[in-house]
């Protein structure tokens, strides 16, 4: 039976030392009236402004993953978590959006759909692009893949592929074209050595 072709992000699966997984979660700020989607598992970066933003294909450093945020909204008059920012209308808001970012550190790895042609032992190593496509509003969940045809050395690419999923059941068959895969953030704001300008 083929894979499924459907992304579902970049989900945090476990630490490449073996260590008890914490995902890193940490909080960051989304600007109220940042009008652009950001699902859960998708890659998101720091902009200029200090805010985050969902990150597109040629977008680095890598901040980490979204997970979801948190907001008082003044018509429903509660606190909301979701783990979308559907860029609701601004004006319902109130003060800072708080993102639950999951850090891409030198250790977390991240599983990830092929956006394509199989990926194999062979391709270990390799840094690759995101394909960045739209969300599921419905469920909250990224559609983002690993964009397959970009399997290259370049060094400044985020995501490295570090290891081939066995096949399981009918959502990964290891040797068919979209398997599963887990990737390293290597071109992330955590390590990067290159500061932001104040």
């Amino acid at each position: 039976m083929a894979n499924p072709t459907t992304g579902f992000g970049f989900q945090p699966t476990r630490r490449i030392d073996g260590a008890s997984p914490n995902a890193q979660l940490v909080d960051e700020q989304v600007i109220y009236s940042y009008s652009t989607k950001i699902h859960q598992f998708a890659p998101v970066i720091r902009a200029a402004s200090g805010y985050i933003e969902a990150a597109g294909a040629n977008d680095a450093p890598v901040l980490g993953v979204f997970m979801g945020v948190e907001y008082y909204d003044t018509a429903l008059k509660q606190k909301i978590f979701t783990p979308a920012w559907l860029a609701p209308t601004a004006t319902a808001l109130a003060g800072s959006v708080v993102a639950k970012v999951v850090l891409a550190t030198p250790m977390q790895l991240f599983k990830v759909r092929s956006s394509g042609t199989v990926i194999t032992l062979a391709d270990k190593g390799a840094n690759a692009k995101l394909e960045a496509v739209a969300g599921d509003d419905a469920t909250g969940i990224s559609k983002f893949r690993l964009d397959q045809t970009t399997l290259n050395t370049t060094n400044t690419l985020p995501f490295q592929v570090w290891e081939i999923l066995p096949t399981k059941g009918e959502f990964n068959n290891a040797t068919l074209d979209n398997n599963i895969v887990e990737v390293l953030i290597v071109n992330n704001t955590v390590t990067s050595t290159t500061g932001k300008a104040a």
